[in-house]
């Protein structure tokens, strides 16, 4: 793992982490994909900011025994393939998919970023990531021109070349689930929830949230191309916490029964995504009354 700031890409600091890999890191981070490397007038009205900005930036840095050319690869491999902290030189190299058999996660166990297999996976079967894990649910369409803008390629994967029927349904699950994502978060805003912990006015108000979040789990599932990462943190989590509070506050039973609903999807997921040794997926075992192993 090459790990960079929460600054700016652009700094003198990703030079310096560069110049200061191994012969053998710079040669496999030399060779990660870099979306740059396609025509430019396929690149993103963004890229070409994004690379303006570049190398305004590198003329007014000591570069030492690098080239300006050279330090401008650097920056785009990294805004290619870099993670919400660094470049992984081997993580970096799995494939997108939209209907992705693996997922990413930062295990706070090891202070690692892990893959996991998140279904079988047959002999010779390409591993793939999904690219969008926090926007998975999106229409082929929006999936599509967002992979276009931000990696420069057109996606061909399985979701994505469904029967024209297929797509069409898929796409009405998508769009139905957006607007549950929406009425959720409209809920959050209105109440100062973060996580799901918001303190709703009424018991029928309450029960719109946790019946969307129950509807959000549903498609979900059915849909196949949200990311197990993303269920558990935006529909279960919250679901759980929502019901949870609300049972500690006014002893009604059915919240906390939809709290053990919520805890126990999200225990089983996180056992395949985590690992049934991590520790958050403990955290979910014992929310929903299950024994550690």
């Amino acid at each position: 793992l090459v790990e960079l700031s929460d600054e700016s890409w652009i700094t003198q600091e990703i030079i310096e982490t560069f110049q200061g890999m191994s012969c053998t890191d710079k040669i496999q981070f030399m060779n990660l994909s870099n979306k740059y490397s396609v025509a430019k007038d396929l690149w993103s009205r963004n890229s070409l900011k994004y690379m303006e900005h570049v190398r305004n930036t590198l003329n007014n840095i000591d570069l030492e025994n690098i080239t300006i050319e050279e330090a401008v690869t650097v920056c785009q491999i990294v805004n290619t393939n870099a993670f919400e902290n660094g470049v992984c030189l081997k993580i970096s190299r799995f494939n997108h998919s939209c209907l992705a058999n693996a997922e990413h996660f930062w295990n706070e166990d090891l202070k690692t970023r892990d893959v996991r297999a998140i279904k079988n996976i047959k002999e010779g079967e390409e591993i793939c990531l999904n690219y969008q894990a926090t926007s998975s649910y999106l229409t082929r369409a929006e999936r599509q021109k967002n992979i276009l803008e931000r990696f420069h390629f057109s996606c061909q994967c399985v979701a994505c070349e469904l029967t024209e029927t297929e797509i069409n349904q898929l796409d009405l699950k998508c769009l139905r689930y957006e607007e549950l994502v929406n009425k959720v978060n409209m809920y959050k805003r209105m109440y100062g929830g973060n996580q799901g912990k918001a303190r709703f006015e009424s018991l029928t108000l309450t029960d719109e949230v946790i019946d969307s979040l129950k509807k959000m789990y549903k498609l979900a599932r059915d849909m196949k191309i949200v990311t197990r990462l993303n269920i558990i943190q935006e529909i279960l989590k919250c679901g759980y916490f929502i019901s949870l509070y609300r049972f500690q506050e006014t002893g009604v039973k059915h919240f906390y029964e939809d709290s053990k609903i919520f805890a126990s999807g999200a225990s089983k997921l996180a056992k395949i995504l985590f690992g049934e040794t991590n520790s958050y997926t403990q955290v979910w075992n014992e929310r929903s009354g299950k024994s550690s192993q």
